[in-house]
C-alpha cells in the first residue's frame, strides 16, 4: 500500500549581475539550492526499511532521513594479540583483520540489522547544490564557462568489493600494499591480511566504502567569434564557435565519477538507495567544433 509520511524542505536562491558593461561586458549568473528531508512515519508493521543484497546497505527510519548509509564502523585492524584479545570481535575475527566498533556495548561484534552492530554511517543527500555561469562579450568574440557542484554528500564506493577484495589472487587498488602483514609490519590499519577471513574486508559494507563526495566542476567553456558577413547576400550572421565539457572536476572523492547515478545492475538508483556508486562510467571530456549560420 501506499504507506508513510515525508517532510520535504528547501531554499533556493539565485542572483542575475551585469558586472560589466560597455565594448567589454560581463554578466554572472549563481544560484544554490539547501534541501532535507524526514521521515515522519511508515506502516504500522516497522518503522524502518532497509535496501542491500545480502545485508543491509541504506535504511529509512522515522525520525531520519530517507535512504541514510547503513553499516558498521571501522576501527583500524587488530594489530597484535594484546589488541585482539582486548577488543569486541565476531567469530570470524583473527589477529590482522578488520576491526569493527562495538556500537551496542554487548561486548562482541554482530552483524545483525536491528540488534547487531551497524549504524548509520553516511548520507547520500548533499547539504547544498549550487551552479555558476559568467558570459563575457568584447567586439565580435564570446566566452562562456560554467560550473556546478555539490557539497555535504557522501557516496558509497562499491567498487571497492572488487578493487579491495583481499580473499583471493586479484587486481587491487595501490593503496592495499599498505595492509596488515604481521605485528611489526600492521600498515595503515585500513586493510587486514590476505590469509584467511578477510571476507569481511569485502562482504560487511562499512565506514570505509563511504567518501565524501563533494565536487566542483567546470562543465562547459564555450568560445564563439561573430564571422563579419557584410559581403555575403544571403547570409544574415555566422558564428563559429569551439566549446569543451566536463573541462575539470574538483573532488576528494576516489571513484570514477562524483555525479554517480547507477546501481549494481546498471538502473537509475531507486529513492531509497541514492549515492551507492557501482563504478559508474566517468563523464567524458567532449571537444566540440561548430558553426552557426543564420540565414
Amino acid at each position: 500500500g501506499n504507506v508513510g509520511e515525508v517532510k520535504f524542505w528547501g531554499h533556493e536562491f539565485s542572483v542575475n549581475s551585469n558586472n560589466l558593461i560597455g565594448e567589454f561586458k560581463r554578466s554572472t549568473n549563481f544560484n544554490i539550492a539547501f534541501s532535507d528531508n524526514r521521515v515522519l512515519a511508515l506502516s504500522s508493521l516497522s518503522d524502518r526499511l532497509y535496501t542491500g543484497v545480502g545485508n543491509a546497505r541504506t535504511i529509512t527510519q522515522v525520525g531520519g532521513r530517507i535512504g541514510q548509509f547503513w553499516g558498521l564502523v571501522q576501527e583500524g585492524v587488530y594489530v597484535n594479540e594484546t589488541d585482539f584479545n582486548n577488543s569486541p570481535k565476531h567469530i570470524n575475527s583473527q589477529v590482522g583483520t578488520i576491526k569493527f566498533r562495538d556500537i551496542n556495548n554487548d561486548g562482541v561484534i554482530r552483524y545483525g540489522d536491528e540488534e547487531g552492530d551497524r549504524t548509520v554511517i553516511g548520507n547520500p543527500f548533499p547539504k547544498f547544490v549550487f551552479g555558476l555561469t559568467n558570459n563575457f562579450s568584447f567586439k565580435a568574440f564570446d566566452l562562456s564557462i560554467v560550473a556546478a557542484g555539490s557539497y555535504g554528500n557522501d557516496i558509497a564506493r562499491m567498487m571497492d568489493q572488487g578493487t579491495a577484495n583481499l580473499d583471493g589472487v586479484f587486481n587491487v587498488l595501490k593503496e592495499v600494499k599498505d595492509r596488515w602483514r604481521s605485528e611489526d609490519n600492521p600498515g595503515a590499519g585500513k586493510y587486514g591480511k590476505t590469509t584467511g577471513s578477510t571476507g569481511d574486508d569485502r562482504d560487511q559494507f562499512h565506514s570505509r566504502y563511504i567518501q565524501d563526495g563533494s565536487f566542483l566542476s567546470i562543465k562547459n567553456i564555450t568560445l564563439g567569434y561573430r564571422i563579419p558577413t557584410a559581403k555575403l547576400k544571403f547570409v544574415k550572421g555566422l558564428r563559429a564557435y569551439v566549446s569543451v565539457q566536463q573541462v575539470l572536476v574538483l573532488t576528494n572523492y576516489g571513484g570514477t565519477n562524483p555525479e554517480i547515478s547507477t546501481d549494481n545492475n546498471g538502473n537509475a538508483p531507486s529513492s531509497l538507495a541514492q549515492g551507492l556508486d557501482f563504478s559508474a562510467y566517468p563523464v567524458p571530456r567532449t571537444f566540440t567544433f561548430g558553426l552557426n549560420v543564420n540565414l
